[in-house]
């Protein structure tokens, strides 16, 4: 049996590839149980330290998010976006994965690296398109095959095998908040996340 999962939104699945050495470490949550009646029993929280180029990458996502928005300010907002630039400080990617879509005020966070307040954070949601597929091959048999010319008999498989699969599919909501800091030198950085209810969610990162 195989079990395989495609992720269709090609942005994350590179992100989450190329910069799996830059993933928090999540430390815990001091109420868990509180977060689910906001964010459903499954819901789970990763943090990144974000490079160049997944920088780039965010920032089409943060584009694709304006593009869909009311604005008083468009092309503003578009040049603030465009130049965003490492040069700026250290950024850190948030994102929370509930069951389902939440209101806004369920997404009011609060961010804090080394005890440090962000100068600049920017968000935006998307979705990912989840595929199971399970599969197997199914072969009808085996059956018994006699002897030719005075052979002994045996069981034999037919060749005509066929799969069998089973495909299920899902929506991943992700809220995502790219938050920009200070330059850093620490050996260790500690994030720390405020939820709207006011639980603590902790990660950390040792830097080579």
């Amino acid at each position: 049996m195989a079990n395989m999962k495609i992720l269709k939104n090609l942005f994350l699945l590179l992100f989450f590839t190329s910069c799996a050495t830059n993933e928090y470490k999540l430390i815990g949550i001091t109420s868990r149980l509180q977060e689910i009646f906001y964010y459903g029993k499954d819901f789970t929280v990763t943090a990144w330290n974000v490079d160049e180029e997944q920088l780039t990458r965010i920032k089409l996502e943060l584009k694709n998010s304006l593009a869909v928005q009311k604005l008083d300010n468009p092309k503003e907002k578009w040049k603030e976006v465009t130049d965003i630039s490492l040069k700026d400080g250290s950024y850190i990617l948030f994102q929370i994965f509930p069951e389902s879509r939440v209101p806004a005020e369920f997404l009011s966070f609060k961010f804090l690296l080394n005890d440090t307040s962000p100068t600049k954070s920017y968000s935006y949601y998307s979705e990912i398109l989840e595929t199971n597929i399970r599969g197997r091959y199914y072969y009808p048999g085996p059956f018994y095959a006699g002897g030719f010319y005075g052979g002994y008999g045996g069981f034999a498989y037919p060749m005509n095998g066929r799969q069998t699969e089973q495909i299920t599919q899902r929506i991943v909501h992700s809220y995502n908040f790219l938050v920009l800091f200070p330059s850093q030198e620490m050996k260790t950085n500690r994030l720390k996340v405020t939820t709207p209810a006011g639980n603590k969610i902790e990660f950390e990162l040792s830097n080579p």
